[in-house]
């Protein structure tokens, strides 16, 4: 079917979708999804519990993990080379030492890309050097060699990305950190006169994404007045200059200026369940004072059903998705969001973007922002960051971002790569055996289509749909500056507030978000995307099927390629995200336009035949600018191999079936002789005396014990 040309268009009136109306029924249910707490510098900011089965996890396994800051608003400075990720709490939150510093660089002039790509680079580059790593590393041993924390089990022979770890419990953390900061100018004055440690200042990060804690929804929630502007009409003020500065919107209605009955609600009987738990775990733990900037997200999960049902009492459900179309009129333009298309329609999917859409600015975030401002002393307290909208369908085939088996590349890995007289290391050996399992559903003997590919994304969205789990989710990030805070209104309250008038907004005015929904009966979708991955599964064991046929031995390069071109479409099928789309190859063989302008993954078969053996026509296939064919397996292979596997490989594939044995006189022969130096010989040879160094180090350790040294290969 891949290699037939087809439209479908599941958002088509035909196929029972349309356009959300008001008169459909919009259920929200709220939680809390992201809770980051930035400590100030030199400062310890939790307290003494009474919590008796708090602990922490501290190890230096995961100290180079990066820190995500795209949902943290507020930070002042890059993150590239100054976090350390030391502990993991029993309550979920990640611990990271950040080194802030002492003067701000002066801001540079960027565009939104350059910023995007800037931030993308800063959060993926966020571990400290080695050498300051290892720094760092020596003064925490030395802190838990002081007083009460020695014999905790933190002990001097821990090394960088060693496998030691140890508990403690809360208040043993709270020590540590007292002890930390208490020590940390004198340690830096007497061991170093590096620059960088007198230019930043270390401080503590608890970051949690994905607690997923629910907020009850009280009784007298949606007695709440609608937040209106505080600020007196006859004042002279620059706020809407003020508001556009940090990231807010001048556009809500002048007709909200004035006192209004939400600046005298007491919220206080609002924090009920799991918001209340909330509230009093922040305060038994932390030290307010202490704290720099709270960012937490809001996450709201809008179910719908049908107003048009003549059940009145039992209305069908619907799915939403996002419209693009309507997307654009929330934003400037098409660069201030990133639009996900699934199930290959381009206008029908998910996004994201790094500010909020008009219809949070423009009624209420705005009105939000400038009356926080107007009772903290003009101060700027309150941002807005992050925010994604996307289907619950998302959540219910992935947990977490690397959960998902359709963007692995599980069965290019596991076919793609021959093995035939001993070609392969034992290593890579053991791991394309791994995969191959994976592939054929052992991981999960008892149910083998839960492990493999794509088997696994249909089942999952036939559980979500008799679930009726489909529910489409927004993520709005909020961030609070503690330390503007007045002094007499400084509480977990006051930081947590704004969640109030959020959820009267989606509880009380769906009118101002129902527009930017299409609506869909779910066996339309989510059901494209199940058959969707019933496809990709089939088309795979196709393809399996030859591979076993041939002894298991290795695809040839059109299979090859082929396998790796239904990996990549099936990740972007799911994510939508265009990455893996390798337009210098997809869009030759037709793929690109064909999902652009049909919606349908076609693979044309005069280029790429994917029938029995396969064949690939070498004459109109894309190509490097050395001249040598652009192949999607080879990436595959190098992210799970390695790329020194990945090159050896493609030397093979070029010299054994894509023509580089081909000599035809003297400069054809040179040729020749330098891509197998430089193709087969340099990456072979590399590959060697890396083994060998590394098994001269291990056999050293083994000799001589262990040492703080990070011997690796540069």
């Amino acid at each position: 079917m891949l290699q037939r040309r087809y439209t479908i268009n599941y958002g088509s009136k035909k196929a029972g979708s349309r356009a959300a109306a008001l008169e459909d029924e919009f259920i929200p249910s709220f939680f809390l999804d992201l809770l980051i707490i930035v400590g100030r510098p030199l400062k310890p900011i939790t307290r003494l519990s009474s919590r008796f089965f708090d602990n922490m996890t501290i190890s230096f396994r995961n100290w180079r993990a990066p820190y995500s800051n795209k949902h943290i608003h507020g930070l002042s400075f890059d993150l590239e080379h100054r976090t350390f990720r030391l502990a993991t709490a029993a309550t979920r939150e990640s611990w990271f030492i950040v080194m802030h510093p002492v003067v701000n660089a002066p801001e540079e002039l960027l565009s939104r890309s350059e910023r995007r790509k800037r931030r993308e680079k800063s959060s993926r580059c966020s571990a400290l050097q080695v050498h300051h790593a290892q720094f760092l590393a020596s003064y925490i041993k030395q802190v838990f060699l002081i007083g009460e924390l020695l014999g905790e089990g933190v002990e001097p022979s821990w090394r960088l990305d060693g496998k030691n770890t140890q508990k403690i419990t809360f208040n043993k953390w709270t020590t540590f950190q007292e002890a930390f900061m208490l020590g940390w100018a004198e340690y830096v004055t007497q061991n170093t006169r590096e620059p960088f440690w007198t230019e930043n200042q270390p401080a503590f990060h608890a970051y949690d994404y994905g607690a997923n804690i629910e907020i009850d929804v009280a009784d007298q929630l949606r007695a709440v007045p609608k937040e209106t502007r505080l600020r007196p009409v006859d004042e002279d003020s620059d706020s809407e200059e003020e508001a556009a500065e940090i990231g807010g919107s001048a556009g809500y209605n002048e007709s909200s200026r004035g006192s209004t009955p939400a600046a005298s609600y007491d919220y206080q009987e609002l924090f009920v369940g799991g918001l209340h738990q909330l509230r009093t775990e922040l305060e038994d733990k932390y030290v307010l004072d202490h704290i720099e900037t709270v960012s937490y997200a809001l996450a709201v999960d809008i179910n719908c059903l049908d107003g048009h049902s003549p059940d009145l009492d039992c209305k069908p459900a619907r799915c939403l998705l996002a419209d693009r179309n309507f997307v654009l009129r929330e934003y400037r333009g098409p660069r201030d969001f990133t639009f996900y298309p699934l199930a290959f329609h381009p206008a029908y999917g998910n996004f994201s973007s790094l500010q909020p859409p008009a219809f949070l600015m423009d009624n209420l975030l705005a009105v939000m922002q400038e009356n926080m401002s107007y009772q903290h002393n003009g101060a700027g307290v309150l941002s807005y960051g992050y925010f994604q909208a996307y289907s619950n369908i998302k959540r219910s085939i992935r947990h977490g971002p690397d959960d998902l088996l359709a963007t692995k590349g599980v069965a290019t890995a596991a076919l793609a790569l021959p093995y035939r007289d001993g070609n392969l290391s034992a290593r890579v050996a053991a791991k394309r055996d791994r995969l191959l399992q994976h592939l054929r559903g052992q991981s999960t003997p008892d149910n083998p289509a839960s492990s493999r590919p794509f088997a696994r994304e249909a089942q999952r969205i036939q559980t979500a749909l008799l679930e009726e789990e489909f529910a489409f989710r927004m993520e709005q990030v909020l961030s609070i500056q503690v330390s503007r805070l007045s002094s007499d209104k400084r509480s977990f309250s006051t930081v947590l507030q704004p969640i109030f008038q959020l959820m009267r907004l989606f509880l009380e005015e769906p009118q101002c978000y129902a527009h930017l929904f299409r609506s869909f009966r779910p066996l339309v979708f989510p059901g494209v995307l199940a058959s969707f991955a019933t496809l990709f599964a089939q088309a795979i064991d196709h393809i399996y099927a030859h591979f076993e046929a041939t002894g298991s031995i290795g695809l040839g390069v059109a299979l090859a390629e082929g396998v790796s071109a239904l990996d990549r479409l099936g990740s972007y099928c799911f994510t939508g995200f265009p990455k893996p789309l390798l337009r210098s190859v997809l869009q030759p063989l037709g793929t690109i336009d064909s999902i652009e302008q049909g919606g349908w993954p076609f693979l044309d078969p005069r280029m790429l035949n994917l029938q029995g053996a396969g064949n690939l026509s070498l004459a109109p296939w894309p190509r490097q600018e050395n001249g040598r064919p652009i192949m999607m397996h080879i990436a595959s292979i190098a992210f799970h191999y390695g790329p020194e596997v990945a090159a050896t490989h493609y030397s093979e594939v070029w010299f054994k079936e894509l023509g580089g044995l081909g000599v035809q006189g003297p400069s054809s022969a040179a040729r020749f002789l330098e891509d197998v130096l430089q193709e087969l010989w340099k990456p072979q040879m590399i590959a060697f005396i890396v083994h060998q160094f590394h098994r001269g180090l291990n056999k050293g350790a083994r000799s001589h014990g262990a040492s703080d040294g990070q011997g690796r290969l540069q």
